[in-house]
């Protein structure tokens, strides 16, 4: 033991889905079934979150509480904007022998606290010409997924990124080369005002069906969304574009090779005009946030042609020289960290923190089947000190 952290031992799993929709949900089911650690770890991130976000004591969701007369209307809220998951679930269902209705996943589609920070640089700012996304994900080990999932359903984008709730994602790259990552807005415990989709769906929407950033800002400004977070949405053609959510509020900036600027960044506040003012409900992160927001503006956006392995090295040193970070008992350590190539549709992944494990590279044609990774996780002593 360290005197400043106690070193704990984890373990991701990396599955691999493809099929027809339903294939893929029922393939989900007969592996969780098979993987008690995976299903307990599952079943303890969902239960902490799903009844204060629209779930009933039986587990399955409150529909008046979600504003829905019947399931079959929820079902079809579903559809409409991100065809194709009810068939995931239906699958998933079966091969657990409940109804459907019982998923929880359903009733998961409200305001979720995270902790990230997240940039995209365009190729005319790198040295090698490419696109890079990177993003390091704050929360707690002991209530996520920790599933990578690298899925291909057919009629739909294959991809590449983190679960949450099993079917929605945190994160994601697509067989297009748009990536989609999020981060929260530093609000929550505030009553929402609006009804709609949770990051996880409107970023899984968007990787299973958009072929650039144009499509992504088109489909975010039709879909529902409820809550406090920010998107960063890239693609392979050097285009790339800020998404602010503010519990109805939406303010979009976007990027490209012509523009001024060839990054752009996000934390855990609000930075446009017409979401700032929410900064005034921030849980009290905001100080802390700032300072990961200029630590990536000063990193990257000041050097001439960002290398990579800069961006690797913010993303790996501990704050405050990086955004990497240990208080995992507070919410606030780093899950994992990624770098996603745009340009070649590649993935660079760190398991647990980049302080204590290695990197691992992926591409969307790895073979079927599921791995396991062990990872580190060095959680801090003492309270959050920011």
């Amino acid at each position: 033991m360290n005197r400043n952290f106690n070193l704990i031992n984890g373990k991701f799993h990396h599955l691999v889905l493809e099929g027809t929709a339903y294939e893929v949900g029922k393939r989900q089911g007969e592996i969780l079934k098979g993987a008690s650690e995976m299903r307990a770890r599952i079943e303890r991130s969902i239960s902490s979150f799903s009844r204060q976000l629209g779930a009933s004591q039986d587990g399955k969701p409150d529909l008046e509480k979600m504003g829905f007369q019947d399931f079959d209307e929820l079902q079809n809220f579903f559809e409409d904007y991100c065809p194709g998951l009810n068939e995931e679930m239906k699958g998933f269902a079966d091969s657990l022998g409940v109804e459907i209705s019982e998923v929880p996943f359903y009733g998961a589609t409200y305001n979720v606290r995270k902790n990230c920070s997240q940039v995209a640089v365009l190729s005319s700012a790198t040295n090698d010409k490419h696109v890079y996304v990177g993003r390091s994900y704050e929360w707690t080990h002991t209530e996520e997924d920790l599933r990578l999932c690298t899925t291909r359903v057919k009629g739909k984008a294959a991809h590449i990124g983190f679960s949450i709730f099993l079917f929605g994602r945190a994160d994601g790259l697509n067989e297009h080369g748009v990536s989609v990552t999020f981060t929260g807005g530093g609000i929550f415990g505030v009553p929402l005002k609006h009804q709609g989709f949770q990051s996880h769906l409107v970023i899984r929407s968007l990787l299973d069906s958009c072929e650039s950033v144009d499509d992504a800002t088109k489909l975010v400004q039709k879909i529902p969304i409820s809550g406090f977070f920010n998107l960063l949405i890239a693609d392979r053609g050097s285009n790339a574009a800020l998404v602010e959510f503010a519990d109805g509020t939406r303010n979009i900036k976007q990027v490209n090779n012509n523009s001024k600027s060839k990054c752009l960044f996000s934390t855990n506040h609000y930075t446009l005009p017409a979401t700032k003012k929410f900064n005034d409900l921030n849980c009290g992160i905001i100080g802390q946030s700032r300072k990961r927001y200029q630590l990536l503006a000063s990193n990257l956006s000041a050097a001439s042609e960002v290398e990579k392995e800069a961006l690797r090295t913010t993303l790996s040193r501990k704050f405050p020289k990086g955004v990497c970070d240990h208080y995992y008992s507070e919410g606030f350590g780093t899950v994992w960290s990624m770098i996603f190539d745009l340009t070649s549709v590649e993935a660079d992944i760190c398991f647990g923190a980049p302080t204590h494990n290695k990197w691992h590279s992926f591409t969307l044609d790895e073979p079927g089947g599921v791995k396991e990774y062990q990872a580190i996780f060095p959680n801090a002593t003492g309270k959050w000190p920011y």
